[in-house]
């Protein structure tokens, strides 16, 4: 019943802005034709709304099928499926199945629109891409479902390929010639220029940061239950559905609020404010990664008043520098409680309580730069708009969390990522601060730190945001070895080192003392 729950919340907003979809032939003699000598799919079919229907059954591998895609030039598309999971296994954290459609454009490159790769065991659930617009130009099209980095069995039926009725996900109405206001207090305040840390953050390390120059931290609650960000699967799923999951939630939301409040108190005494994220929001994912909040009444109503409390706690303190409403949020299809709708209602609530406390946001795709092509200003004074930048995530992200070694190993700079290519990736970004007159603030960017040349990638990313006049908190502080600029290069040793990361870190943080 549980993965039944989730299936359907899945697949009614998955549905909420498309019209009506068109089936893909999967038969047999369909995807024998399009995949000469295939041997990893068996056919099959079952009855569904008093007709037959064909089922693949794949046991890992690809399997493509060729769709005509003229029929959808002009419009915007996204494909789905009704999948069930006998036992996915992923060997990766990014690994699981995928179902991706790809097609090739007019300068000849194969453009692609992919859903999160999924995983689990003995469940059903739609699956959906997401949305790409067809140019008129655009050809030899197909749509594959693909394993990457994961093994075990999985069957799919009904799959279709829907054109979706505009933008499909929420924006304000805005006045002509719009632009983002702050009010002259919020000017006055100085721009942040720190660290994200543990929420269980020693004194003694709050004090030695100040000592350092930085003027503010970046910090959440801690994990919530069943908060498993990336190995998320059906034991921790079953909790969140448990009838007592509101309960305990509740539980440890009071009792991380009532840490909050110490730290904040903390950093109040040693002249350092407060970016204070959510990070485990209730109901925390589904299978997908996508955020319940989102999709459910209930997650999203709980959301809204968690932050309520939060602004009453801690309304008029100084020590505040600004709410970070959600970190990294997840919202890959349109849904009933859309992300920035959400945002801009929980913002309008908190400023009910504590009228002149500044917020900031973030876009709907891991705040990943490329979310400011398709985000969109609240019309709410002081709210700050926040990017994360771990781009290339080849470099960033080498060898971190079970991910393999590459030949020859990424570096910086280097074809794959310099300065150049910093700007280029978050143009998105920069793009958006023109048009719309708003202040921008990169919450977290970092780079392991056995990656060759991480500090000339630190100290690149730290000059380009400084340029820009942005805001900016570096991951991490005395919180994990591996983006630690107290630790050298060399993977296996987990003791502090010395290392030029820190004292390009210090020189920005220093920028905040004036001469």
């Amino acid at each position: 019943m549980r993965f039944f729950t989730m299936a359907l919340a899945l697949a009614c907003f998955a549905a909420h802005s498309f019209a009506a979809p068109r089936a893909v032939d999967i038969s047999k003699a369909a995807l024998e034709k399009a995949n000469p000598g295939l041997s990893n799919a068996k056919f099959s079919s079952e009855k569904s709304g008093g007709k037959r229907v064909d089922v693949v059954s794949l046991d890992g591998g690809a399997v493509a099928v060729p769709v005509d895609i003229s029929q959808f030039w002009g419009k915007s598309v996204a494909v789905s499926a009704m999948f069930s999971i006998k036992e996915i296994v992923p060997q990766d954290p990014n690994g699981g199945v995928r179902l991706i459609l790809s097609f090739v454009g007019a300068d000849g490159k194969r453009q692609y629109a992919s859903s999160h790769p999924f995983h689990g065991s003995d469940m059903k659930l739609k699956v959906s891409t997401n949305k790409i617009d067809i140019p008129e130009s655009a050809k030899d099209a197909r749509i594959v479902v693909k394993y990457t980095d994961a093994g075990g069995a999985c069957s799919f039926k009904k799959l279709k390929i829907s054109e979706v009725e505009g933008e499909g996900f929420w924006k304000p109405d805005l006045p002509k010639n719009f632009k983002c206001q702050y009010t002259g207090d919020f000017l006055k305040l100085p721009r942040i220029r720190g660290v994200t840390v543990r929420p269980s953050i020693a004194e003694a390390d709050i004090a030695e940061f100040a000592k350092w120059g930085g003027n503010t931290i970046r910090t959440g609650l801690g994990g919530a239950p069943a908060d498993r960000r990336f190995d998320f699967d059906l034991t921790y799923e079953a909790q969140i559905l448990s009838p007592d999951y509101f309960d305990r939630y509740e539980q440890w939301f009071s009792e991380r609020l009532e840490r909050a409040k110490k730290l904040v108190e903390i950093c109040r005494r040693h002249g350092v404010s407060v970016v204070l994220v959510f990070g485990s929001t209730p109901g925390f994912r589904y299978m997908n990664k996508d955020m319940r909040i989102f999709y459910e009444k209930r997650y999203a109503d709980k959301f809204v008043d968690c932050w309520k409390r939060i602004a009453k706690t801690f309304k008029g303190n100084p020590a505040i520098r600004c709410y970070d409403l959600c970190n990294e949020p997840i919202q890959t299809r349109p849904a009933g409680f859309d992300s920035l709708k959400l945002h801009f209602r929980t913002a309008k609530a908190i400023r009910e309580i504590d009228p002149n406390v500044p917020i900031s946001i973030e876009s709907r795709s891991w705040d990943n730069p490329e979310g400011f092509k398709d985000f969109a200003p609240l019309p709410l004074k002081n709210i700050i708009y926040q990017a994360h930048m771990y781009i290339p995530h080849k470099l960033t992200h080498y060898n971190v969390a079970g991910r393999g070694e590459e030949n020859p190993a990424p570096e910086y700079p280097s074809e794959l990522s310099n300065p150049a290519q910093i700007r280029e990736a978050l143009k998105p970004v920069a793009e958006f601060a023109q048009k719309w007159g708003a202040q921008i603030y990169i919450g977290e960017f970092s780079c392991a730190r056995w990656v060759k040349g991480r500090e000339d990638y630190i100290a690149d990313c730290i000059s380009y945001f400084e340029e820009m006049g942005w805001h900016w908190t570096y991951h991490a502080f005395r919180e994990s070895h591996i983006w630690s600029v107290e630790h050298g290069s060399d993977k296996n040793n987990i003791k502090p080192a010395p290392s030029r990361a820190k004292d390009i870190l210090k020189n920005g943080l220093l920028k905040n003392i004036k001469k």
